[in-house]
């Protein structure tokens, strides 16, 4: 009754009888029947609303059955090859995955999912916490204490943000650092990754945290003595510990839509909710059969805009540049949203990034880089400077004077 009554629905027999079915519980207490004698009330037309979405739900989970039981036995009886079938299963399914009803549609239940969102950030903020995903820079996320929201405020539930930019300019550190600081920060991160598979994060996190950080190349050649071996220990540890899982095969933009799917469900029952998706890169993710490449990267840039929007996620995709773009970048000429590589993601992302060197000569273990936000649907845009530490595999803001790093898990 309390758990009826905590969702704003109305307590009577036909909800709670839903509610203990729903936990398995409604013969331990009697069944039907005794629910039933609880009340001499029979209920009204008031409550019509919630029953109808009772039955409206018990009814998609019906097709969800019937869709299951179809590609099982498209499966059983395929005669076509094992890619060909996944591609199909896969298909299907990622019409199966969410029960959609005609909720969320009117201006007061908007108001009142807005209220909820900013009231959820304003909470976190006043706890020195984060409610969304994060890139671990005050310059994007703002300040934990909620004075300033920075740039971006950090990637947002329902945004895509994109990140491109030249060989060379720490694309995937870049996403790394939002996946481990957003992990650390308690949220789970599903990363979908074509390029670095996962003992390397792993091994890159746990290189690029130990203090003073490990050479990665040292480490996985053995050469490394027994006080760098222990400090190696100690950050696989912590990483194993991050709510993060990274997935390397299968990697198709439907296959990728319901794997998200699943998660966000489970993730709803342990209470550790699904904050960002991580996709690197877009245009290495598996053909889903277009008729042809551009019809293609605009079905997976839609798929994308899906994702972010039905599960409430933050999407984070790496992309690479036109081949003109990367010449232009490589002069260090400012960047454009028409410099991403295929049709349809720059449309589809909120955000769009391009990493380029300050100076494309610098060959340093440490440089400044530019990242150009060339397009802000809901934050501002900008070219801030920052500084990527190649051997910690970080990036860093410039404090107020020039070569002072601000480091946002540690001060200055």
């Amino acid at each position: 009754v309390l758990a009826v009554d905590a969702r704003g629905e109305p307590v009577d027999v036909i909800t709670l009888v839903a509610e203990l079915n729903a936990r398995t519980r409604l013969h331990t207490v009697g069944g039907r029947q005794y629910v039933g004698e609880l009340t001499d009330a029979i209920p009204t037309l008031a409550h019509c609303e919630t029953h109808a979405r009772i039955v409206a739900d018990l009814a998609a989970l019906r097709r969800l059955r019937d869709g299951a039981d179809a590609i099982a036995t498209k499966i059983n009886t395929s005669r076509e090859g094992v890619h060909d079938t996944l591609a199909e299963a896969h298909r299907m399914l990622a019409g199966l995955v969410e029960v959609r009803r005609k909720a969320g549609v009117t201006a007061a239940e908007h108001a009142a999912a807005a209220q909820a969102a900013i009231l959820a950030a304003v909470e976190a903020r006043a706890a020195g916490t984060f409610a969304s995903a994060r890139f671990g820079l005050e310059c994007l996320d703002g300040a934990a204490d909620g004075t300033h929201g920075g740039l971006l405020g950090g990637i947002l539930a329902t945004r895509v943000v994109t990140v491109s930019g030249p060989p060379g300019t720490g694309k995937t550190t870049f996403v790394a650092q939002a996946g481990t600081v957003t992990a650390e920060d308690g949220g789970r991160v599903l990363w979908f990754s074509t390029e670095v598979p996962g003992p390397e994060v792993a091994t890159r996190y746990a290189c690029q945290h130990a203090d003073p950080p490990i050479n990665q190349v040292d480490a996985l050649a053995g050469c490394i003595d027994d006080d760098e071996l222990l400090r190696l220990d100690a950050g696989l540890k912590a990483f194993a510990a991050l709510p993060m899982n990274i997935y390397s095969s299968d990697l198709s933009i439907d296959a990728i839509a319901a794997t998200v799917a699943s998660e966000v469900a489970q993730s709803a029952r342990d209470g550790r909710p699904v904050r960002l998706v991580v996709l690197d890169y877009f245009q290495d993710l598996e053909d889903s059969e277009r008729e042809s490449e551009v019809a293609e990267a605009k079905y997976r840039a839609r798929r994308v805009k899906d994702i972010a929007r039905d599960h409430h996620v933050g999407v984070l995709v790496v992309s690479s540049l036109k081949k003109v773009a990367e010449e232009r970048a490589a002069k260090g000429e400012r960047a454009a949203a028409s410099n991403l590589h295929g049709a349809g993601i720059n449309y589809a992302s909120d955000v769009v990034i391009e990493l380029r060197a300050k100076n494309p000569d610098d060959r340093g273990v440490e440089i400044d880089l530019v990242l150009d936000i060339s397009k802000a649907r809901y934050g501002a845009c900008g070219a801030p400077v920052v500084r990527f530490d190649k051997a910690r595999g970080r990036f860093y803001e410039l404090g107020p004077s020039e070569g002072v790093l601000v480091d946002p898990e540690g001060g200055l």
